[in-house]
């Protein structure tokens, strides 16, 4: 039985309902859903979201790697009680301007089972 449950927004492929999305597909909606939402933009609750768009227009160097580092650090630990981020890593894809952030978490009622998150901004 799962432990957590969540609307996935992708639709069934058979009957094209919404569908639920448990443990790690759940928690990983919910990260997704954090880094995604812009501060201000929840009516009701003008702290949840990042700032992440704050820096999308920035110079890719280290210090922008690391601003973006600390949002993610930060947000997660503040909105997502389920988990315990071990380690962000950033890359540069040049080519397509985007960067891709791998985030490794350990869900909390887990036992130090290790999760990796692909996630591109």
């Amino acid at each position: 039985m799962a432990k957590y449950t969540d609307i996935d927004y992708k639709l069934n492929t058979v009957n094209k309902d919404l569908r639920l999305a448990t443990d790690i597909e759940a928690i990983n909606n919910s990260i997704r859903n954090i880094l995604n939402t812009p501060k201000g933009s929840v009516p009701g609750n003008p702290t949840f979201g990042s700032d992440l768009e704050g820096v999308l227009f920035e110079v890719i160097d280290d210090i922008t790697f690391s601003l973006i580092q600390n949002i993610i650090i930060d947000e997660l630990e503040k909105w997502e009680e389920r988990i315990t981020i071990k380690e962000v890593n950033l890359n540069s894809i040049i080519d397509d301007g985007q960067i891709s952030v791998n985030i490794i978490y350990i869900v909390n009622y887990n036992n130090g089972y290790s999760i990796l998150l692909y996630f591109n901004i």
